[in-house]
């Protein structure tokens, strides 16, 4: 019975009742259908892209800039920018445009053009530096004489050219398309209404559940008046006690500073019962004032 109530149902730190299942099948509803398309694998595949972009950057800019390690490395990071960031927020907004969310057709504009200059830039430099980005052959002479060698273009340097420039077109392809793919503004914001639906059920059934019991209680209107009005006499016996050990506290201490034995005699008589009086007839006025 144990094993059953505690699979179906379970008591909760305040006390009502839910069950697990909901939460489970809530769960099971909106994961990803394969391991490829939850957020872990998301990330691992575009940082294996950003990876491939960086080490294709850097052969470049390692032949191209040499005074400044700074300037390599930021040149290095602003290609990452069209290469990386521009296809994943241009596959994230393009699939919110699709469920019909509103996105500007600008903000797509500016993140494809951003994209194709890159491109371009990238492969101009690729073009332009194909013999530096690779090492060059040199020709060797059958002749015995002492003319050096003139250095020749390396054959393969096109080849490299075309396959360095393309690997940054497939990564950011990827990147675009898993970001598309996996991006699913709809599905999330689903997600998050039906948690917030499954939550406001609860509350709903937690104050059914208290209406039903005070609708079955009777009494508990006369038995609540009760409690509360033993509540109030204690309170009030409680006041009433303070209020005459204040005042006899009062009372000793001016005695002590006057003095004066016809002051001593006159405050060496009790007025509690005066002002315990005077403390009923103010908890009358209040309790009437309340009323009214």
């Amino acid at each position: 019975m144990n094993k059953i109530r505690s699979s179906l149902w379970k008591i909760n730190r305040t006390g009502n009742l839910v069950f697990p299942d909901d939460e489970r099948n809530l769960k099971c509803r909106f994961s990803p259908k394969s391991r490829f398309e939850s957020e872990t694998a998301v990330f691992i595949i575009m940082i294996v892209c950003c990876v491939l972009d960086v080490v294709m950057f850097t052969q470049l800019f390692n032949h191209l800039i040499f005074d400044s390690a700074v300037v390599r490395y930021g040149a290095v990071i602003g290609m990452l920018m069209p290469f990386d960031l521009a296809p994943i927020y241009f596959g994230m907004k393009l699939r919110e445009k699709h469920q019909g969310y509103k996105v500007h057709n600008w903000m797509l504009v500016g993140l494809l053009a951003a994209f194709l200059a890159g491109i371009i830039l990238y492969f101009w430099l690729r073009i332009t530096l194909r013999d530096s980005a690779l090492p060059m052959s040199t020709q060797k002479t059958l002749s015995f004489s002492s003319t050096p060698a003139e250095p020749a273009s390396n054959p393969y340097a096109w080849i490299f050219a075309i396959f360095t420039g393309v690997m940054p077109l497939l990564t950011s392809m990827v990147s675009l398309w898993v970001s598309y793919s996996v991006s699913d503004p709809l599905k999330k914001e689903l997600h998050a209404l039906e948690k917030q639906r499954l939550h406001l059920e609860r509350e709903y059934n937690q104050i059914n559940s208290v209406l039903r019991e005070y609708e079955s209680d009777l009494t508990i209107h006369d038995r609540l008046l009760k409690e509360d009005e033993v509540k109030y006499s204690v309170v009030c016996n409680q006041v009433d006690r303070l209020a005459s050990f204040y005042a006899d506290y009062v009372r000793e201490r001016i005695k002590e500073h006057l003095g004066e034995p016809a002051a001593t005699n006159e405050l060496s008589k009790t007025h509690s019962d005066n002002f315990l009086s005077q403390l009923e007839k103010r908890y009358h006025d209040l309790i009437m004032e309340g009323e009214r």
